[in-house]
């Protein structure tokens, strides 16, 4: 029997329970001013995954482990080689007895342990999506358009890593669909394209295209669950504590950051899903902030790589 998922709420209310004030757009009704202040420092600033020099990438829906209803799994995204955060929610994982793994990538970019994180996720033998900044990172790709902190992060992650890293990198599926779930880095709306999902249309693209029921993304690094009803009407809820989705329509969650969380919460984040109640836990993990930020200055990366972990921004 799958083991049951942790957790300080009692009783875990439904995302009606706890979806923002919403205001009728055409397409149903949506939480306005939740999503500007969640996401008002969010940059489309990424080159496409098959923009790339070399090798073509594996972009194909790709099986993985299978999840059967009495599965509870755990999903993770964007680390950015902070391994002080990785270590911790592995170890959290490990004390909830979760074993079924998924990693919605971003492994490397921003800190200073690209080669460590890579490998110790490799070690746990999850199936493993890429992120945007994995495939700049695989790639040799123009950086002109990323921000500085995150170009300087990459260059530094390129010549860390060895080329067979590279290559696994670059290699990497930009989804993958597994029972009655999907997954991927981004939205399912041009997945290579690595889409943002911060507003009600960029929600309803994505939902034009998940074919399953649940679906788990990363990207914002700010925790959520969007859910679509049957008739179409789009809500949204802060991704924190616990929570059941309702059975009818499509959910999407979003997992949140391990490695640099920007929803003003310092601790790690990542989901348990319980697939037989489709109960959502969003698990906070504390880990050595200080120690992250001291390697980061330490390699000459930006500081403002430290500073936003500081922040939480």
């Amino acid at each position: 029997m799958a083991p049951a998922i942790s957790s300080t709420v009692p009783q875990s209310p439904t995302i009606k329970q706890l979806c923002l004030p919403t205001f009728q757009s055409p397409i149903g009704k949506f939480s306005s001013n939740s999503i500007q202040l969640l996401f008002s420092v969010i940059v489309r600033e990424y080159p496409r995954a098959d923009q790339t020099l070399g090798e073509p990438l594996n972009n194909s829906h790709t099986p993985a482990e299978a999840i059967t209803d009495d599965s509870v799994i755990a999903v993770f995204s964007d680390i950015h080689s902070n391994l002080e955060a990785l270590k911790a929610v592995i170890e959290d994982m490990d004390a909830c007895g979760i074993e079924q793994r998924y990693c919605l990538g971003d492994i490397v970019g921003y800190g200073a342990n690209p080669s460590q994180c890579l490998e110790l996720v490799r070690s746990m033998r999850c199936s493993i999506i890429q992120g945007n900044h994995d495939a700049a990172a695989g790639t040799d790709i123009s950086l002109e358009m990323m921000s500085p902190g995150a170009r300087f992060g990459i260059e530094f992650t390129r010549k860390k890593l060895s080329a067979p890293q590279r290559r696994f990198l670059r290699g990497l599926p930009v989804t993958i669909v597994a029972g009655d779930h999907q997954f991927v880095h981004a939205s399912l709306d041009e997945p290579a394209d690595w889409n943002y999902v911060i507003n009600q249309w960029e929600a309803q693209l994505h939902f034009s295209f998940q074919e399953r029921s649940v679906c788990f993304c990363g990207h914002t690094h700010v925790p959520a669950i969007w859910h679509q009803s049957a008739k179409g009407k789009i809500r949204v809820a802060k991704g924190t504590g616990s929570l059941r989705l309702p059975r009818g329509g499509k959910a999407l969650i979003n997992v949140g950051s391990v490695g640099q969380p920007r929803d003003g919460a310092a601790e790690a984040c990542y989901v348990l899903f319980d697939c037989k109640s489709r109960r959502v836990e969003f698990r906070r993990v504390p880990y050595d902030n200080e120690t992250t930020c001291r390697k980061i200055l330490r390699a000459k990366l930006p500081p403002e790589n430290a500073e936003r972990l500081r922040a939480q921004r």
